[in-house]
């Protein structure tokens, strides 16, 4: 979207649309994967888990973790995403990360200040991590 926007366009008003737009995403996640079925003609469903690096662990659904991203037990969030795929085609149509234990207010190993923040940052920014069980 933002390369459809070119030189002159506000990348900047697309951001902030995308990161804070009041709609519920399931449906367009369900439209991507209808759409996307009838492209590809999926004969496989791939459940991937990938890992993205992280320096602290200060940003939401971080924490110290093996990654196959870098081969070792590092700060970063986990996410899984799920794509339809065929021996030519895949996309991703659905993805989430993981909320940590010491980042999950019902969870026994949760760390309060990481609770506490997770709280204060506002509905938007726990969302993602809200919708997944418990990872580490």
């Amino acid at each position: 979207m933002a390369a459809r926007l070119g030189e002159d366009g506000n990348r900047q008003a697309l951001a902030h649309f995308i990161t804070t737009s009041p709609g519920d995403p399931a449906h367009v996640r369900a439209r991507l994967a209808w759409k996307t079925a009838a492209a590809i003609g999926p004969t496989a469903l791939i459940i991937d888990d990938s890992g993205f690096l992280k320096d602290g662990d200060a940003s939401a659904c971080v924490s110290r973790q093996y990654t196959g991203t870098a081969g070792q037990v590092t700060n970063c969030r986990a996410g899984v995403s799920l794509c339809p795929a065929s021996g030519t085609a895949s996309a991703a149509i659905d993805w989430r990360l993981f909320l940590p234990r010491s980042r999950d207010p019902a969870s026994p190993q949760a760390d309060p200040a990481k609770v506490a923040r997770r709280e204060r940052g506002g509905s938007r920014r726990r969302g993602p991590c809200r919708e997944v069980a418990s990872g580490n």
